[in-house]
């Protein structure tokens, strides 16, 4: 479905007027694919001025925000279509959180999965400040039937999460992994 000149990355459910919409980021094409409820491909637009490589998104407060892989999350005006503010995101030490991947906001926090972890960090969106630090390496480790891979450090790690409201948990997935796991996290 996805043109092969695209390298599709984080998806967005967003409220258009009265339309639901499906906005996906390109990794490097600096583009998102608008698509209908259905994924019929409607428009594609290129990024918020500022943004060049996309990585994660997720609808937050009818506002998006987006990851690049780098220690931001850009906030970014749905309407206008521009970088309203930018969240520089720090551990408990004050240390930035750099790779951050796909993300989840859920109830004024954003839900993070950090490339090459398998570590996902819940991030208080006003502050920028990591409130608490999920390891699940302990998944990773005791599922190794889960996946695929070759045991490769690089290619075998956890690489999305998205939020399912009705059981309040995340579905949980990675490079070459075999199932999708739904946990809870507090």
């Amino acid at each position: 479905m996805l043109d092969e000149n695209y390298f599709g990355e984080g998806i967005a459910l967003i409220q258009d007027g009265e339309e639901q919409k499906i906005l996906q980021l390109t990794w490097k094409e600096e583009t998102v694919l608008v698509y209908d409820i259905e994924l019929t491909l409607l428009e594609t637009r290129p990024f918020p001025q500022g943004i060049t490589i996309g990585w994660g998104m997720t609808n937050c407060n009818n506002d998006l925000c987006i990851t690049d892989g780098s220690d931001q999350i850009y906030v970014v005006d749905i309407e206008k279509w521009e970088i309203k503010n930018i969240v520089s995101v720090t551990n408990k030490s004050g240390y930035s959180i750099p790779k951050l991947n796909e993300i989840e906001y859920v109830d004024g926090f954003i839900y993070a999965n950090v490339f090459y972890s398998n570590s996902i960090y819940k991030i208080d969106l006003n502050t920028g400040n990591v409130v608490q630090t999920y390891n699940l390496l302990s998944l990773y480790q005791s599922n190794e039937e889960a996946y695929i891979g070759s045991h490769d450090k690089w290619n075998d790690i956890m690489n999305g999460i998205a939020y399912h409201s009705p059981t309040d948990s995340f579905y949980i997935t990675g490079k070459r992994w075999n199932y999708i796991f739904q946990i809870q996290l507090d």
